[in-house]
């Protein structure tokens, strides 16, 4: 899966050529980007949790070495179970930052193509910076009594409400709909090559979710260490019985 990835980086790398610095939101904000930001991220946990999994096999199997018996069908179908328990956890990790229900947590911004309100991707904040700066005006045709109720919400379906406002002629916003909705930048939208947020601030909304995945990495690398040790020794403790 990361040769795939790394392929297609590539093939896209061609693909945008000089452009890439004119189009990198609208590439940001594809939906390829977070494709590639799962594929790469699947790819890396099968990879971790297999080498996990195996060291702790290995471990387990030094008493049974000598007695491990022919392989039948109940082994058989055990490895192919741990293997989609594998499969099935990495991709339920990498998948879960482009899932529509967990959009609030995950996305952002918007990308908006030629809009001059927002030259970059629009964050929580400056949508409603901007709104609030327009309703305090009172010749402003906008309905301000979004603003008590926007602070205590964070759900992107609010601003999209605050955005259809902004727009005063409604049937000229009715046809535009699609634009004023504008591309979600996500959590694989942070860099160019679509990668895990692994560098997040703990202000960031994603904080937790890197961070556990993080501690989850590091777990696995001190049980394949501590497997590895104990192998080590009990290798070394057969060869000088032997």
């Amino acid at each position: 899966l990361v040769g795939v990835y790394m392929i297609a980086i590539v093939a896209n790398t061609v693909s945008y050529g000089t452009r890439f610095c004119f189009d990198r939101l609208r590439w940001l904000s594809s939906w390829q980007c977070s494709a590639l930001g799962v594929v790469s991220t699947t790819g890396t946990l099968i990879s971790m949790l297999s080498m996990t999994a195996l060291s702790v096999f290995r471990m387990v199997s030094l008493k049974s070495m000598l007695s491990a018996g022919e392989v039948n069908k109940k082994k058989v179908l055990k490895v192919i179970l741990g293997c989609l328990s594998i499969a099935i956890i990495a991709f339920t990790i990498a998948g879960a930052p482009i899932a529509p229900f967990l959009s609030n947590y995950f996305v952002n911004g918007l990308y908006y193509a030629n809009n001059p309100l927002f030259p970059e991707v629009a964050d929580r904040k400056e949508i409603y910076h901007i709104y609030k700066n327009i309703t305090e005006d009172p010749k402003s045709p906008s309905n301000i009594s979004y603003t008590s109720f926007i602070e205590k919400s964070w759900d992107w379906s609010i601003f999209f409400l605050l955005l259809r406002s902004l727009y005063y002629t409604e049937g000229d916003f009715r046809s535009k709909k699609s634009t004023w909705n504008g591309e979600e930048v996500g959590f694989y939208g942070n860099q160019g090559v679509c990668l895990f947020k692994y560098f997040v601030k703990p202000s960031d909304r994603q904080f937790a979710f890197s961070l556990s995945i993080i501690i989850l990495s590091a777990l696995c690398f001190v049980i394949i260490t501590c497997c590895y040790v104990i192998i080590f020794k009990h290798a070394s403790s057969s060869t000088q019985t032997s």
